[in-house]
């Protein structure tokens, strides 16, 4: 998988009631489904198809790492937008993800993100090295 053709993707969220809590206030559990959301349209956009991915019988992607900081709080029907970046090139398919959101009506960023992906063999699930991370 050779992902490096576009520098960043974003995605448009409207906040739902079910992402809230009692106070309409967006539950912070949602912002790593909205991360997920802008990794798999980066991933898209670079024509990868990541519905594509059950019909691979060799290798498997998944999330080693991802750390989030929660800066400002948005609610029900806030308009957000989800923006993801590669922050290096694919290292022995590990793949390191830059996102953040932002609050579209403030333009203030609301979150952070730092995750790592990665290749796994399906027949032992250890981190394998693709034949384009060789170049």
């Amino acid at each position: 998988m050779k992902i490096q053709k576009m520098k960043h993707s974003t995605i448009d969220i409207r906040i739902r009631l079910a992402e809230t809590d009692p106070y309409g206030i967006a539950h912070h559990s949602n912002y790593f489904t909205w991360f997920e959301e802008g990794r798999f349209d980066y991933f898209e956009k670079n024509t990868y198809e990541v519905s594509d991915m059950k019909n691979n019988s060799d290798v498997v992607y998944c999330n080693l790492s991802i750390k989030c900081k929660f800066l400002k709080s948005v609610g029900f029907k806030d308009e957000i937008q989800v923006k993801t970046y590669m922050s290096q090139p694919s290292i022995y398919a590990r793949y390191l993800f830059q996102q953040e959101i932002i609050n579209k009506k403030t333009g203030e960023k609301v979150a952070e993100c730092n995750s790592t992906m990665a290749g796994l063999s399906r027949k032992n699930w250890e981190i394998i090295t693709l034949p384009e991370d060789e170049n």
